[in-house]
């Protein structure tokens, strides 16, 4: 996948969430007045893509005109492209738009409607540029199945961006999680999305705090983490995220579990591997908190019991354990070093303190958010 002068083949990278809008469904995403410290902060975190947004998609939010997503998102775009050497990306639908922030500097269309304006892969095509395809399944017959209505709808939409030029490497599809008829469809399309891999382009996934995720939008942060740990492990080669810092360091961690040599891991070893506890997590077999679970846990102190309780039956008891329970116990204070040793590596592959305590990079500018450029679009 090549998107502007950069090129994404292997892991899972981050498309990070820019919102120039009044009403996303995620407050902290909005811009506010701190774009240049906004997006330095989203790169410094681990964000490889910027996806600037100038209206909201969730079910139900008013859909405002070009000239006024155009007047939100352009200036956000140049000064992003003046003081960052990052791909940016444009989240819009309309044609007009996408051809202005193309001119501009963009390097990537995000389009949620499958090229529901018909000039929209064209112009891409004609800019050289790349293109995520969403699939948008809200306008779809009620009784169409699931994943053959979402395939039929990319394979389209892939069909007619290379019949206008857009190039194969140019092309990751989007199954549309938060696009579908209700939640019970998200779900069922965040187990089944692996399925889209058939249409042969790489896969972006985009779950971050979606209301199918349950509760309120401020307690969706770990669910999202979830999603992008299977994300990594799965093999999607992005994720579009709104907490970078957080998501960045699932998916360090758990690629630095699946990149160990299984020569490393103890062969002979009683209960469950860490390895095979990562995988039982991210697939759903088992739920387990890794700080809490038994097998993380630290051999913890018994607390002693009163002298004049100690019974001779107890003394007696412990005296006489055998031998083979004493050598199990030796195996877990094994099992639980080696695990500690693990996460101690863990721990110095992955140096994230989201949005604080970070290093300052001295490759990144720093300006104050102003446009050097008084063109008026408001007509266009």
């Amino acid at each position: 996948m090549i998107i502007g002068k950069k090129e994404f083949t292997t892991g899972t990278h981050i498309m990070g969430i820019l919102n120039v809008t009044e009403d996303s469904f995620y407050e902290p995403s909005r811009l506010k007045n701190d774009l240049i410290e906004r997006v330095y902060c989203m790169i410094r975190d681990g964000a490889e893509i910027i996806d600037i947004g100038g209206q909201s998609t969730r079910p139900g939010a008013e859909v405002i005109k070009s000239p006024v997503e155009l007047g939100r998102v352009l200036p956000v775009l140049k000064e992003i492209k003046k003081h960052f050497d990052i791909p940016v990306s444009i989240d819009t639908f309309y044609s007009n738009v996408a051809d202005v922030c193309l001119d501009n500097g963009a390097d990537m269309i995000n389009d949620v409607t499958c090229f529901s304006d018909s000039k929209m892969a064209k112009v891409i095509a004609d800019h050289n540029a790349a293109v995520c395809i969403c699939h948008n399944r809200r306008n779809s017959p009620k009784d169409s199945k699931l994943i053959p209505d979402i395939l039929e709808g990319l394979q389209k939409a892939i069909d007619k961006a290379r019949g206008v030029g857009i190039k194969k490497e140019q092309i990751i599809i989007d199954g549309g999680i938060g696009f579908n008829l209700n939640p019970s469809e998200d779900w069922e399309l965040l187990l089944k999305y692996g399925q889209l891999k058939q249409l042969g382009y790489p896969l972006l996934l985009g779950t971050s705090r979606k209301s199918f995720l349950g509760g309120e939008v401020e307690d969706r942060l770990n669910a999202t983490v979830n999603t992008t740990a299977l994300a990594t492990k799965k093999g999607y080669l992005f994720v579009r995220v709104h907490d970078i810092a957080e998501n960045k360091a699932a998916i360090d961690a758990l690629s630095f579990a699946m990149e160990r040599p299984a020569e490393e891991a103890p062969e002979e070893k009683k209960g469950v591997s860490l390895y095979d506890l990562v995988t039982d997590v991210e697939s759903g077999t088992k739920k387990v908190d890794l700080e809490q679970s038994d097998i993380m846990a630290e051999e913890q102190p018994q607390e002693e019991q009163p002298v004049e309780e100690k019974t001779e039956e107890v003394v007696e008891e412990v005296q006489e354990a055998p031998q083979e329970e004493v050598q199990e116990e030796v195996v877990e204070e094994e099992e639980t070093q080696d695990i500690e040793a693990f996460k101690e590596e863990v721990r110095k592959k992955v140096d994230y303190k989201p949005g604080r305590g970070l290093p300052m990079r001295d490759d990144i500018k720093i300006s104050r958010f102003g446009s050097d450029d008084d063109t008026d679009y408001s007509t266009y």
